[in-house]
């Protein structure tokens, strides 16, 4: 009768196949929770991490990367006095919000930014259209959020009921929540300061709140120059 003894090489090859199957199980698992993590937007947090400091990969997924490239080309435009580079700013944050829009189609903050580069780059009709995606997607936006009140007022006429009441929503929430400006240009001041009462009502906290940030920008609370 042959031995059914194993020699040391045997059971050596037989123990690195049943280490091998899960190693190879492990790694699987490990690979689809890191791609898996990547798709998954990056849930929103109570403060931002300095740029200079994180990698942009680690801030961001690619469509938010690409919407903070869109945000930052208008913010340069804006900033900008030659009429040229200003219009190729416009052109390109254009082109990374579309990318953006792509990736993932519905973003408030994509939406603004080409509402914003249609206005400024004077196609009105696309900037009213952009507008509405604007404000009918996505959540609260700190980083847009004063820009987008000031460009919903832009085309507030050719809002539904519906629309102007989220509308009203979103301005209360950048009173409560926002830095100390307002985006200039889109719409007189003036304007400005009769929807945000209108939005805002008796509220004596938030009327506190507008009212000491427009003295900071050197206005009444009228809107009109100290």
């Amino acid at each position: 009768m042959a031995s059914t003894e194993r020699t040391p090489a045997e059971r050596s090859r037989r123990q690195a196949k049943r280490i091998a199957l899960p190693v190879l199980l492990f790694g699987f698992v490990l690979l689809f929770g890191l791609f898996a993590a990547r798709a998954i937007p990056a849930l929103p947090v109570l403060t931002e991490p300095d740029i200079a400091d994180v990698p942009m990969s680690r801030l961001f997924t690619r469509a938010e990367l690409l919407t903070h490239r869109a945000g930052t080309a208008i913010e340069t435009a804006s900033a900008e006095r030659r009429f040229l580079l200003r219009m190729r700013l416009l052109v390109d944050a254009e082109f990374a919000a579309r990318k953006s829009l792509a990736l993932r189609p519905v973003s408030s903050e994509a939406w603004h930014a080409r509402a914003y580069a249609a206005l400024k780059s004077g196609r009105t009709t696309d900037a009213e259209r952009y507008t509405r995606h604007a404000l009918n997607d996505g959540p609260f936006s700190s980083r847009f959020a004063p820009s987008r009140l000031s460009l919903g007022l832009r085309f507030w006429d050719s809002l539904s009921e519906a629309e102007q009441q989220r509308h009203y929503a979103l301005i209360r929430k950048v009173i409560y929540y926002e830095p100390e400006g307002f985006v200039d240009g889109i719409i007189p001041v003036q304007d400005l300061v009769v929807h945000v009462r209108a939005a805002i009502g008796d509220d004596r906290r938030l009327n506190g709140h507008f009212d000491r940030r427009l003295d900071k920008m050197g206005l009444t609370p009228l809107g009109t120059r100290k």
